[in-house]
């Protein structure tokens, strides 16, 4: 279990969105991408092939997304007062709070 410093606070409903798009990224979107691979095997020689090298990077893109969202999943501490104006990058409702007294910085 990580220390407490390394959780991510979120509230439930971000969790769930979190779980909804990796769900999303491990059914449709891998399918699709493997779809994308096997098009582009068929066009021939893959050494000369961009569609081909397009696709995998694609792929690649996908399995560290699919990784990130993992961790946050597993890392997430359920908070019920999120501060629903604070930035993304605020984890903390305070945080946002002396940000908007101090002209803006954090």
């Amino acid at each position: 279990m990580p220390s407490n410093s390394n959780r991510f606070k979120m509230s439930q409903e971000r969790l769930d969105a979190i779980k909804e798009e990796l769900n999303y990224l491990e059914t449709v979107r891998e399918k699709e991408v493997a779809e994308l691979i096997k098009e582009a095997r068929s066009f021939g020689d893959l050494s000369e092939n961009s569609e081909y090298d397009e696709a995998k990077t694609e792929q690649g893109k996908l399995y560290s997304k699919i990784a990130e969202l993992k961790v946050l999943i597993e890392n997430a501490e359920i908070v019920d007062n999120i501060d629903a104006d604070a930035p993304e990058g605020c984890r903390h409702p305070r945080q946002h709070r002396q940000g908007a007294r101090h002209g803006g910085r954090v």
